[in-house]
C-alpha cells in the first residue's frame, strides 16, 4: 500500500466511520484480457488463486487529533502485498485499482516455483508492504522488517514507510482491512536552507526500525515487539533536497512512520544539508508515539553555522536590590552574614541592575555537527552605548544539573556586578544545560571542544545584542576569568580565541585570569599515581576526566583496561552514565587502587594499550600546551596547599609561559581557595578596598557559600 506523491497530512488518518469498502471493492474485481496490469513491470495474474477485497479499517486516532477533513488512506496502482492465505507461505499479491483509491483488489502475481508446503492458519493474513521476507510462525505471529530508512513526501509519508497488517474473520473470509502498526512523529523546520536528510535517535536507545514481530487478529489492534538487535534511528531521506520554510509559521513537515515507542527521555534530531553539513539537536521533550497516533513536535529553526544566537530560553531577568537579597536568601542559609548581602548591593548600587538572559546557540560537537548549546548573557540595564569588552567567565566543575542557566544566578556571574559597563557571559560547556545527553557526556580537560563552545557563546552573544539592542561594535576587547575547571578552559578559550583573531575576527585579548586550574593534567594524574593509598583524594575528577577525553578524542577505551576490576564487579561502571560527578566517590570510593587498573602503578604502564592511548590524550589536552602571544598576559592564582588541583599544575605552567602567578592565600583548600579567589576578584581586581574586607570576613562570607 503507497501513497499518492501530493497527498496532504490528513490523507494519513483512517476514516472515521466504517470499514471503507466501496462497492466495486467489496466483489471480485476480474480484469479485461490482457491478463497483465501496467506499472514498474509487466505483471502476470495468477486468476486461478483467491483474490481479496482492500480496504482500510476505521478508527479514530488514538491522540484524537484530526488535522483535515478528508481522514483517507489511499492505495497506488500496483502496490505490493504480502498475503497469507490461510498458510504460512509468504504470496505476493498486488493492487490492481487505481491510484487514490480506498479499497479495490488484491490479486495473486503468477510466480515459477509456487510451494504449497506450509503449516495451516486460522485466518488469512496481509501485510503491507511486501517483502520476500516477511514471515509468519507456528504461533501466527509476523516477522517483519520495519525500514529504518523513509522518503520524503510533501505533507506525508513515503511509499512503503506506513506498515500495516490485516486479518480476515477465518479463512473462507477474503475481506482485508487493513490496521496501522505504527504513530507518525511530525517534525516541524524552517531555516535557510535545503535538507538531504533528517534522523531521529531515541536518547534513551529506544528501537525505531528494523526487525520486528507483529501480534494481530481480527477484531483487535496489533502490536509490535522490537527485536533487540533492531535499530535505534529512523531517516527521511529527501533526495536532492527540500527547501525548508523560512519562518516558523512556513515550517517544513516531515512525517515519520515509528513504531509504538516512549522516549524517556527525549529524542535527537540530526539535519544533513544539501551541502553535507549536519545540524544536531537533542533532548527534545519526551513522549510517546502511540499506534495510529500522531505527534507533532513545535517548530523549530535549522542553523548549520556555528556561534549564532538561536533563542532566550527563559524571559530576561532583572538582577536589581530586591532580586539579590532574594537570590541570597534562595541560598537556603539560616544565617547569612550582612556582609554578603552588603556585597551585592553596593554592587548594585555602585554600577546599576543588571539584565539577565538564558540564551541557546550554536556550536560544534565532537563529530563536527553544528549543535544547540546554553549559556547567559548579561548587560547593565542602563547601557546605552555600544559596548567595547566582553568578559566570558568559564564555570568550575559542578553536577549537570547545576549547569549556570538552569541555577537562579551561580555564584561566577558576580562578576556581571562587579564593573557595570560590560558585556558579561558564561557558557554552560557541552553536555550542560539544552546540550545534556542521557548518558550524561561531558568532554571533561577536553581543550578544542572546551574552547571552542565558549568562543562561540562569545559570537553568539554579539548576534544576540545586534538583535536585541542593536549593538554592532567594530571591535571588541576579551577578557576571560575562571576557577578549578574554569581556569584551564579560560586558557583553551584563549588559544581558540588567537585562533580567530588570527583568521580576522575583530577582537582583541584583554585579561586572562586562571585559578587553580589543572593546565598540566599530567601532573594533576603523577599526583594520584604517587599517592593511590591516600584515601583523600577526589578520585571522582579523575574518572571524569578519563571519561571526558575518551568522549571527546573519542578513543573507544576498553575501560576494562582502565579501570580496577572492583568498579565493574560493584556496578559502579553501569551507574557513572546516571549520576552526578559530584556522587561518583559514593559509587567506586577513594582508595585509588581500587578504583585505577593495576597498570597505572607500573612503570611505563606495563605497556597497556588504552593507558598508553589515554596518556597521549592527556598530554595533547593539557592547557600547558600553549605557546601562543599572550602566554604572559595571563595571570595564574593557585594555592600552595590545594587538595584537589595540585599547585604544580599552575608553577609548571608559569615555567612555560612566563606569566605571574599568585599564591597568597588565607585557605589551602580547593573549594575554599576558588571562591576565595571569586570574592577577591570580584571586589578587588577592578576597585582595590572598595568593601574594606580583611581575611576574617572573607572566610565568613566563604563559609556560608560552601
Amino acid at each position: 500500500m503507497g501513497y499518492v506523491a501530493a497527498m496532504k497530512r490528513h490523507f494519513l488518518l483512517v476514516a472515521a466511520a466504517a470499514v471503507l469498502l466501496s462497492v466495486a471493492g467489496c466483489v471480485k474485481f476480474m480484469p479485461e484480457e490482457p491478463s497483465s496490469i501496467s506499472g514498474q513491470e509487466e505483471i502476470s495474474i495468477d486468476y486461478s488463486a483467491p483474490s481479496y477485497s482492500a480496504g482500510f479499517y476505521s478508527e479514530e486516532p488514538e491522540t484524537k487529533t484530526y488535522v483535515g477533513t478528508d481522514n483517507k488512506l489511499y492505495w497506488n496502482e500496483n502496490d505490493r502485498v504480502a498475503v497469507f492465505a490461510g498458510t504460512s507461505e509468504n504470496l505476493q499479491y498486488v493492487f490492481t485499482g487505481k491510484t487514490g483509491d480506498c479499497s479495490g483488489t488484491l490479486h495473486k502475481i503468477a510466480t515459477e516455483d509456487q510451494t504449497r508446503k506450509a503449516a495451516s492458519l486460522s485466518a488469512n493474513y496481509a501485510v503491507y508492504p511486501y517483502s520476500s521476507n516477511i514471515t509468519i510462525g507456528n504461533n501466527e505471529t509476523i516477522a517483519v522488517t520495519l525500514p529504518q530508512t523513509q522518503t520524503y513526501v510533501k505533507d506525508g509519508f513515503g511509499l512503503a514507510s506506513n506498515t500495516m497488517v490485516a486479518v480476515t474473520d477465518g479463512t473462507q473470509d477474503n475481506t482485508f482491512a487493513f490496521k496501522n502498526v505504527g504513530g507518525y512523529l511530525v517534525l516541524k523546520l524552517y531555516g535557510d536552507l535545503s535538507v538531504s536528510s533528517v534522523t531521529i535517535f531515541g536518547n534513551d536507545g529506544e528501537k525505531l526500525s528494523g526487525e520486528a514481530k507483529i501480534s494481530a487478529s481480527y477484531s483487535s489492534a496489533p502490536t509490535v515487539t522490537m527485536s533487540s538487535d533492531a535499530n535505534t534511528s529512523v531517516t527521511i531521506d529527501c533526495g536532492s533536497g527540500v527547501k525548508l520554510g523560512q519562518t516558523a509559521a512556513t515550517a517544513t513537515e516531515f512525517w515519520f512512520v515509528l513504531p509504538p515507542v516512549t522516549f524517556s527521555d527525549g529524542f535527537t534530531v540530526q539535519v544533513t544539508d544539501t551541502n553535507g553539513k549536519t545540524f544536531s539537536k537533542s533532548r527534545i521533550v519526551g513522549g510517546s508515539i502511540v499506534r495510529n497516533g500522531i505527534r507533532e513536535v513545535n517548530p523549530f529553526q535549522i542553523i548549520t553555522k556555528a556561534g549564532q544566537f538561536v533563542r532566550t530560553s527563559a524571559a530576561e531577568q532583572t538582577i536589581d536590590s530586591d532580586a539579590v537579597q532574594e537570590i541570597i536568601k534562595d541560598y537556603g542559609y539560616d544565617d547569612i552574614p550582612e556582609q554578603l548581602v552588603d556585597l551585592g548591593l553596593k554592587l548594585i548600587a555602585k554600577n546599576g541592575d543588571i539584565k539577565l538572559n538564558r540564551i541557546v546557540y550554536t556550536t560544534t560537537d565532537r563529530d563536527g555537527n553544528i549543535v544547540e548549546a546554553s549559556g547567559m548573557v548579561s548587560y547593565p540595564a542602563n547601557r546605552t552605548k555600544v559596548y567595547s569588552k566582553i568578559l566570558s567567565v568559564q564555570h568550575y566543575t559542578v553536577d549537570i544539573v547545576e549547569a549556570p542557566s538552569i541555577v537562579d544566578v551561580p555564584v561566577e556571574m558576580m562578576t556581571a556586578f562587579k564593573e557595570g559597563n560590560q558585556i558579561v557571559v558564561e557558557s554552560d560547556y557541552l553536555g550542560y544545560g539544552i546540550s545534556r545527553t542521557a548518558d550524561l557526556q561531558h568532554p571533561y580537560m577536553h581543550n578544542k571542544l572546551t574552547g571552542t563552545v565558549c568562543a562561540d557563546l562569545i559570537e553568539a552573544a554579539q548576534d544576540f545584542l545586534a538583535q536585541k539592542k542593536g549593538w554592532s561594535p567594530s571591535s571588541v576587547t576579551i577578557d576571560m576569568v575562571g576557577a578549578s575547571q574554569g581556569g584551564a578552559a579560560s586558557i583553551s578559550l584563549l588559544e581558540e580565541v588567537e585562533r580567530r583573531i588570527n583568521a580576522g575576527k575583530k577582537w582583541a585579548v584583554g585579561k586572562v585570569t586562571a585559578a587553580s586550574g589543572p593546565h598540566d593534567l599530567m601532573a594533576f594524574l603523577d599526583t594520584f599515581r604517587a599517592n593511590p593509598d591516600a584515601g583523600n583524594l577526589r578520585v571522582e575528577f579523575l574518572m571524569y576526566a578519563i571519561r571526558g577525553l575518551d568522549y571527546g578524542d573519542k578513543l573507544n577505551l576498553d575501560f576494562h583496561n582502565i579501570y580496577a576490576p572492583e568498579v565493574f564487579t560493584s556496578g559502579a561502571f553501569d551507574k557513572l552514565g546516571k549520576t552526578q560527578v559530584n556522587s561518583w566517590d559514593n559509587l567506586v570510593g577513594r582508595n585509588l587502587r581500587k578504583v585505577l587498573h593495576p597498570d597505572f602503578f607500573v612503570e611505563g604502564f606495563n605497556n597497556n594499550p588504552d593507558i598508553l592511548k589515554l596518556m597521549s590524550s592527556i598530554k595533547r589536552n593539557s592547557t600547558i600546551n600553549y605557546n601562543g602571544a599572550y602566554k604572559k598576559k595571563i595571570v595564574l592564582y593557585h594555592a600552595k596547599g590545594d587538595d584537589t588541583v595540585p599547585y604544580a599544575c599552575s608553577s609548571n605552567a608559569k615555567n612555560v609561559w612566563g606569566c605571574t602567578l599568585e599564591n597568597e592565600y588565607d585557605f589551602s583548600g580547593h573549594d575554599d581557595s576558588c571562591i576565595e579567589f571569586y570574592v577577591k576578584y570580584i571586589i578587588d581586581y577592578y576597585d582595590p578596598g572598595f568593601l574594606n574586607f580583611t581575611p576574617g570576613i572573607i572566610w565568613s562570607l566563604v563559609k556560608n557559600l560552601l
